[in-house]
Formats: C-alpha cells, sequence, structure tokens
C-alpha cells in the first residue's frame, strides 16, 4: 500500500448562537462511541469479540502495537489514522452562519471512508446526538493538492463515492512551491510538544520535527504497511542547523486544557531534506492532541 490520504470538507450550518468559539473541539469525548455506534456495533469491549479483526471501529480506534519486538522499538504507539479540523466560531450572533470542518484519513482509515461520513452525519444530523443542536451538515468536499475541490455530497444527498480526490505523499511533495531555505509556519490551533513530562512553551525545531516524523513514520507503519526510507540519525543531525525566527509565536490559553503554542515563525537553513514531513504535517497535525484540532499549521513562502 502506498502512503495515501485524502481530506474532507464538512460544510456545517450553525443551529443556534453559540458562545464559545472552541465548542466543536469537544466532539473528542463523543466521537469514538459515535463511529461505534454507525458501525453496528453492539459491544462495550472488543475484548473476546470474534468480530473483531474486521471491525472497523477495532480497526480505526484500538492503537494495538504490533507483535514484533522490533517494530516497537521503532516505532512510537501509534495514532489515531485521521485528523479533525474543528472550526474557530466566529462571535455572536452565530446563528444561521456556516463553518467549515475539515478531516483527513490515511492509509487504512481511507477503506472506511462510509463509516466517518456515516459517523459526521449522525453527529451533526441525529436527533440522539447533542451536537446536532449545534450545528447540521449541508455540503460535503474532497479536496485536491492545490485546494480544489468536488461535491461528495449536498444538503443529505448519497455520497458520490467516485468523486473523492485520493492523494499520495509523493504527489503532494511534486505539487508543493516552497523555498529550499526559508518557510513560514503558522500555527491556527495550539501545538503541544512534551518534553520531560512538561510542555514546551517554546518551539524548538529539532523537538517539534523530530516528534512529527515520528508521527509520520508511525502511521505509514501501521495504517499504510510500509516503512519510510529515512536517514533518522542524519536527519536528527540536520535539524540541530535549522533556526526559528520568531515573529509571532507564543504561549496561548485557550479553554478546557486547549493550551499550547500558536502564531508564526519562519524557518530558515536548509530546510528541503524536512520538507516531506513538514507537508506531512499540514494534514495531520503535530503534537498531543492532534486528531481533534491541536497542532494544525500551515506552510507559506518565506517573504
Amino acid at each position: 500500500m502506498e502512503f495515501n490520504f485524502l481530506k474532507l470538507i464538512f460544510t456545517l450550518n450553525l443551529a443556534d448562537d453559540i458562545d464559545s468559539p472552541y465548542i466543536l473541539f469537544g466532539i473528542r469525548t463523543d466521537f469514538a462511541e459515535i463511529f461505534r455506534r454507525t458501525t453496528g456495533c453492539d459491544r462495550a469491549s472488543c475484548v473476546k469479540c470474534s468480530q473483531s479483526t474486521d471491525c472497523p471501529y477495532q480497526l480505526i480506534f484500538s492503537q494495538s502495537m504490533h507483535s514484533d519486538p522490533s517494530a516497537i522499538k521503532r516505532f512510537q504507539k501509534p495514532p489515531l489514522p485521521f485528523v479533525f479540523d474543528p472550526p474557530i466560531l466566529s462571535p455572536v450572533p452565530n446563528r444561521g452562519s456556516r463553518c467549515e470542518f475539515g478531516l483527513a484519513l490515511v492509509g487504512l482509515a481511507v477503506n472506511h471512508v462510509v463509516h466517518f461520513l456515516d459517523a459526521v452525519g449522525f453527529m451533526f444530523g441525529h436527533a440522539d446526538s447533542r451536537w446536532t443542536e449545534l450545528a447540521v451538515v449541508v455540503k460535503i468536499e474532497s479536496l485536491d493538492y492545490p485546494g480544489n475541490r468536488a461535491i461528495i455530497s449536498q444538503n443529505g444527498s448519497r455520497a458520490a463515492l467516485d468523486r473523492f480526490f485520493v492523494l499520495s505523499m509523493d504527489e503532494l511533495e511534486k505539487s508543493a512551491f516552497l523555498s529550499t531555505n526559508a518557510v513560514k509556519i503558522t500555527f491556527a490551533t495550539p501545538l503541544r510538544l512534551i518534553k520531560d513530562g512538561h510542555p514546551l512553551r517554546e518551539l524548538l525545531f529539532p523537538t517539534f520535527i523530530m516528534s512529527l516524523l515520528r508521527r509520520m513514520s508511525a502511521m505509514a507503519f501501521y495504517y499504510c504497511f510500509m516503512e519510510l526510507d529515512l536517514d533518522y540519525r542524519w536527519l536528527s543531525k540536520q535539524s540541530r542547523e535549522i533556526s526559528i525566527v520568531s515573529n509571532g509565536l507564543r504561549w496561548e490559553e485557550w479553554d478546557n486544557n486547549l493550551n499550547g503554542i500558536v502564531g508564526s515563525g519562519s524557518l530558515t537553513g536548509n530546510i528541503a531534506e524536512f520538507y516531506p514531513v513538514l507537508l506531512f504535517g499540514e494534514y495531520f497535525h503535530a503534537g498531543k492532541g492532534s486528531p481533534y484540532g491541536l497542532g494544525r499549521y500551515r506552510l507559506e513562502k518565506s517573504g
């Protein structure tokens, strides 16, 4: 399997005025259970379940370590194979306004895209979901490399499964137009990197990029069934030569433990070798809380 992924955008219509701009980051408390329910699983536990090897819920959420001891040494605990981009809502009054809710899937999770569509549709559309009181899905789109969109579903229509853009890391690198020695990075949501048991309040490139590299490698191994051809020791050494010119990176406290580094800075040095990892992170985020919206950033040509 290749390192394939896809990116979806759900357009939501806010059903009422919502005071908290960060409320949709709270889906992490419900999504796993909603996914389990919409896939038809009625068991409270996967233990001793005869269907566990083929169960979409087990495949997506188990985060089971590999049976090979050498793989356990080489790779961290598998991350979840998806990442949400919850929107930061506009100030009230915002009832009736629209916002975009992103979702990226990698490898094995791409094969279960229908289950993700069902789960998000239930979350923002079913009477039994508390999130339906806040917003409903009015459109689903698939993104290609430049950001062009294909409508997958609109106003509750059946999803057009033949219209997905399935992307690959190889083609993503070819489509990127970034400088070889400088790039602007902007964290739209808090980045939480943990070192010695404490969150870093200053962005250190070696810590950031090696954490991202471990995340990328684990996703490739567990969900794309491949090992990346990368020289980790050399990259670790090279990462110490990259400088961060900060013109706006700062620590921020948002709400309900949503805190970390946000803002913009410029990465300078020989950064071309790190582009595959940095581009991966644009879709799959970095640091703690990545699956549900934290550590989201974008790259731009440095001015």
